[in-house]
């Protein structure tokens, strides 16, 4: 059947589909219960009088919302909501550091556990390297961990919330 179909026929069957799952997608901006999910992230208030609240989601119930700013909790009626936008946060890169990190680790934890005792006759044998790899490679994930999380930035919005 689709044999049959040019090349422009299926370009343009591929373009409805997508501009239709992008349709969809936006239908569901309505539902206060993503709001109600996002407890404790960073977020964007937009009020129908303009006003902005720029902090973390503070609590939320089906009648109001709260935000932290700063050292405030600011609460905004449902019905004052315009949109609620979550802060996206990427840049972390959380694999490559604790991958590179892992490895660095091992490295070191390697070239100490041979540099301890080289001759070691108590049983350990060449296990000193790996023994000390595998806890250097241990510290070093834990350390890419911690250094990802630090580094990730805020890197756009999403809207999880429109007022209908």
């Amino acid at each position: 059947m689709l044999a049959g179909l040019g090349k422009k026929s299926l370009a343009a069957i591929a373009l409805l589909s997508l501009i239709a799952s992008a349709a969809l997608g936006q239908q569901n901006q309505g539902d206060w219960n993503k709001v109600k999910k996002k407890i404790g992230a960073p977020v964007v208030v937009l009020t129908k009088s303009g006003q902005s609240f720029d902090g973390n989601l503070f609590g939320a119930t089906d009648d109001s919302l709260k935000v932290r700013v700063q050292d405030q909790t600011q609460e905004v009626k449902k019905d004052e909501v315009a949109e609620v936008r979550v802060k996206k946060k990427g840049g972390g890169h959380k694999a490559a550091w604790i991958g590179g990190l892992a490895a660095a680790g091992f490295g070191v934890g390697a070239a100490i556990g041979k540099a301890a005792n080289p001759y070691d006759d108590s049983g350990w044998g060449p296990f000193g390297p790996i023994i000390g790899g595998a806890i250097g490679a241990a510290g070093g994930a834990l350390t890419g961990a911690v250094v990802a999380d630090k580094r990730a930035k805020v890197v756009g919005e999403e809207t999880i919330y429109k007022a209908p």
